[in-house]
């Protein structure tokens, strides 16, 4: 195939994405005893705001209950649009964008809404907490800010507001790391990735529930890597792909590994469907008969995980990828060019077209 003409110096396409990422977590959240705290701090804002319900029957998913001070719980799609609206009318700074929120019960009381913040072209997913009258918000992080969903917060003229990062091609390593298609493509889409991520399982197209929130929110929402693959396959692009396994996943690093060791005995890419395919089940009986179902070498195979041989590859991975900014998962890079999230193939499309002339 005829290698087309690049262009060197382009301007990554910021589009409104179909999906989030799941993200790398700081320290503290992975220590449950902070977890706990902030856990137990909202339960208090909330009995201190009279809404925290004390051995009282569980609140049923609709209609109205006596709970003090929740006049009625409100559906869970009400309060994802309710919640969505207000952060981008109130809360988020110019050049940021909210999307896709998606409401789910977290306790009696408590919706717990995730959605995706978009800026400077890169979506991260953000979780926050709203009471199921729709009526506060709480935001948990080293502390928690709560804010009354009915009335926005006062903010004066010529407040600071955040400024969207800096977004632009990096110089992105391949390494030594699986990969289809030409080794010299013109066009090069590098995946860090995480085989336990829900939204790497979406992109993969595998993770249902996912998808069909992605499609029910825009049906034209198609998943990427298979036609990632699928180009490479034709000879059109080069995609590689690195571990990224994150922290609050427990099995992601032990998957990762036996990924490596299935690159080992040339069947990386089958092992990776597998994995996504199979995204509940990565404990380390599970990865061995994989290696079973794909006619591996099973002896060498096992040899290979349990000595932990891997992960260093792994560790490298993810230290690089930490340097290039990637923050969660699923993030690729296309010649340099950030796109972070469970993106519609659409959108690796329109880069594409930027890049050929």
């Amino acid at each position: 195939m005829a290698k087309k003409k690049v262009k060197t110096e382009i301007k990554p396409i910021v589009a409104k994405p179909s999906s989030g990422i799941d993200l790398k977590v700081p320290k503290f959240w992975e220590n449950i005893y902070i977890v706990a705290v902030v856990t137990l701090i909202i339960g208090l804002l909330l009995g201190a705001a009279g809404m925290l319900v004390v051995a009282q029957q569980p609140i049923t998913p609709t209609g109205d209950s006596d709970g003090p001070g929740l006049s009625g719980v409100v559906s869970a799609a009400d309060v994802a649009t309710k919640t969505e609206a207000f952060l981008v009318a109130n809360l988020l700074g110019d050049g940021f964008t909210a999307s896709n929120a998606v409401a789910n019960s977290f306790s009696d009381n408590l919706y717990e809404v995730e959605l995706t913040v978009t800026s400077g072209g890169q979506a991260q997913q953000v979780s926050v907490f709203v009471t199921k009258d729709a009526k506060t918000l709480f935001i948990a992080s080293e502390n928690v800010s709560m804010f009354d969903l009915d009335n926005p917060p006062q903010i004066p003229d010529g407040s600071d507001t955040p400024t969207p990062p800096p977004a632009g091609p990096v110089e992105v390593s391949a390494d030594d790391d699986p990969f289809l298609g030409p080794e010299d493509a013109a066009i090069v889409v590098i995946e860090f990735s995480d085989f336990q991520c829900s939204y790497c399982g979406a992109s993969a197209g595998t993770y249902e529930p996912l998808i069909s929130q992605f499609k029910a929110r825009d049906p034209t929402w198609e998943a990427a890597v298979p036609k990632l693959k699928e180009l490479a396959e034709q000879g059109k692009i080069k995609f590689v792909y690195r571990d990224f396994p994150l922290s609050n996943h427990p099995f992601a690093q032990k998957a990762a590994e036996a990924s490596e060791c299935a690159e080992e005995q040339g069947k990386f890419w089958e092992y990776h469907d597998m994995l996504f395919e199979n995204y509940s089940a990565l404990d380390v009986d599970s990865l061995k008969q994989y290696a079973v179902d794909l006619e591996l070498d099973a002896d060498a195979f096992n040899e290979c995980l349990d000595s932990g041989q891997m992960a260093d590859e792994v560790a490298k991975d993810f230290a690089d990828g930490s340097a290039y900014g990637v923050s969660g998962t699923p993030a690729f890079f296309v010649n340099g060019v950030l796109v972070s999230g469970a993106q519609s193939f659409s959108v690796f499309e329109q880069i594409f077209a930027g890049l050929e002339e």
